[in-house]
């Protein structure tokens, strides 16, 4: 709790854990595993825990479980499935927590043209100077968390048009063969 009362965000923290809500927070924290890093960038569940001392009396605590946001990052980049999209998640407060390419979303977030909340499955959105993207949008309701994936349209159709030369070529391949018997 100590190190939490230096965040402007206290209070609201506070009240939200004093009711027994779960909060995710980041943080800047001293890496465990790491000797060679100084401080990480943490997204960090709070919650509260009761337990009693010795003398019988109850006492609350805040409990932290953390993960570097590092690690999220890493976690967004393998779920990118098209190399060249972008897959970023927003917190309940709608900040970006982590994304699989910080540039990329930071170059995107200027054009002020990027989703930021619901979207329909598989909706289009014209960023410009950058093109078409399908958005794919799902949340975690619980926590009001966001995740996005942007595929630019383009590198979509462009698989797909190798997916059907490639079936064309096989259908022509196999043809050849029953005719050649």
């Amino acid at each position: 709790e100590s190190r939490l009362e230096k965040r402007a965000d206290f209070k609201l923290i506070k009240k939200k854990l004093s009711n027994g809500s779960k909060v995710f927070v980041k943080m800047m924290e001293k890496s465990s595993y790491s000797p060679s890093v100084n401080s990480e960038e943490y997204m960090a569940l709070l919650g509260t825990v009761s337990a009693e001392d010795s003398s019988g009396k109850k006492q609350e605590f805040i409990t932290k479980v953390g993960i570097p946001v590092s690690e999220l990052d890493k976690i967004l980049q393998k779920a990118n499935a098209s190399g060249s999209g972008l897959v970023y998640l927003l917190d309940g407060a709608g900040k970006l927590a982590a994304s699989s390419d910080d540039a990329e979303y930071g170059r995107l977030a200027s054009a002020s043209a990027l989703p930021s909340g619901r979207t329909d499955a598989w909706s289009t959105v014209k960023i410009p100077g950058s093109g078409t993207y399908y958005v794919i949008w799902n949340s975690v309701q619980k926590f009001g968390w966001q995740m996005f994936c942007l595929i630019p349209a383009s590198e979509y159709r462009r698989q797909g048009s190798f997916i059907v030369v490639v079936i064309l070529v096989m259908f022509l391949m196999i043809a050849c063969s029953v005719f050649a018997v």
